[in-house]
């Protein structure tokens, strides 16, 4: 099955969402399931203009595609639902025994598939949410692929338990350690792909993983990242951040009193100067003793 959920044709005017695709050589989609609600509230952010404006695209280059072709990696996550470039490249998967050498204006991938692995997203042939982040998992850099799997996890259009069992049925797929490690350092309660690179840049670095979005004693708050044992909250400071400047001082100056340490990070500071984002959160732990 391709998902389970509600029918979004409120919301989607185009039709079902996401229904299970049997055949891959043109043959007629049957009916079935769709995704969930909660797999579209990326999409739609982007406002319905651009949410058409891709999906006409994609329709369009469908038509010059041979018919063993679907839409896969960050093209297939965006028809189903997730928060990233639909086009930017346009993605797409032939069997390997296809005797196509170029699409233009795509980029193009060869991998072995069933029938069950591709569905109909949004009227077009697209890899399932399962095989989707399994993709994205096996082939991404390692923070990247950790960012499309916590995505993924909020929206609920993937499980853990799936992926593993998907990995059992294709052991020989390339890339499945690293879609295991992926799948060991993800952690569905971080908010943003920001604050999840800065928690995987401290981990990566050597220190100890840090708490998610654990909400402290008295309402005081809900930080991004925190170490109990030295009372030490690190925030990301994005958009959100400077938007509600004076009720996060706020916020700020109650910690500082009840005996936290805080340290914000921007996406510069992750970006261009991670050694000193490291550095400094090091000695952090380190001057309150071990930072285990």
């Amino acid at each position: 099955m391709c998902g389970e959920g509600i029918r979004l044709r409120a919301l989607a005017p185009s039709g079902t969402v996401c229904r299970n695709w049997g055949g891959l050589a043109g043959a007629k989609p049957p009916g079935g399931t769709v995704c969930p609600l909660t797999a579209w509230v990326g999409l739609l952010a982007g406002g319905a203009e651009d949410v058409g404006m891709s999906l006409a695209k994609l329709a369009a280059r469908r038509r010059r595609f041979p018919p063993d072709a679907f839409y896969s990696h960050r093209t297939a996550a965006w028809l189903h639902g997730l928060d990233m470039a639909a086009c930017d490249p346009i993605q797409v998967t032939l069997p390997k025994s296809s005797c196509t050498s170029h699409l233009a204006g795509v980029s193009l991938m060869r991998s072995d598939f069933t029938e069950s692995e591709v569905c109909e997203a949004r009227g077009l042939p697209a890899t399932t949410r399962t095989r989707t982040v399994a993709d994205l998992g096996r082939g991404q850099p390692l923070v990247d692929a950790v960012i499309a799997l916590e995505m993924a996890l909020r929206a609920r259009i993937v499980t853990l338990e799936e992926l593993r069992a998907w990995m059992r049925l294709h052991p020989r797929h390339r890339g499945l350690g690293r879609l295991e490690r992926c799948m060991t350092l993800a952690d569905a309660r971080s908010e943003s792909p920001m604050e999840t690179r800065l928690r995987l840049l401290l981990v990566l670095s050597g220190l100890p993983a840090p708490n998610v979005q654990q909400s402290l004693p008295e309402a005081l708050a809900r930080p991004d990242l925190y170490y109990p044992q030295q009372r030490l909250v690190i925030e990301y400071d994005g958009a959100t951040h400077r938007a509600a400047l004076a009720a996060d001082n706020r916020r700020q100056n109650r910690l500082v009193e009840e005996g936290f340490r805080i340290l914000r990070f921007t996406a510069g500071d992750i970006l261009h100067t991670p050694a000193s984002v490291v550095g400094q959160v090091q000695r952090a732990l380190y001057s309150s003793g071990s930072p285990n």
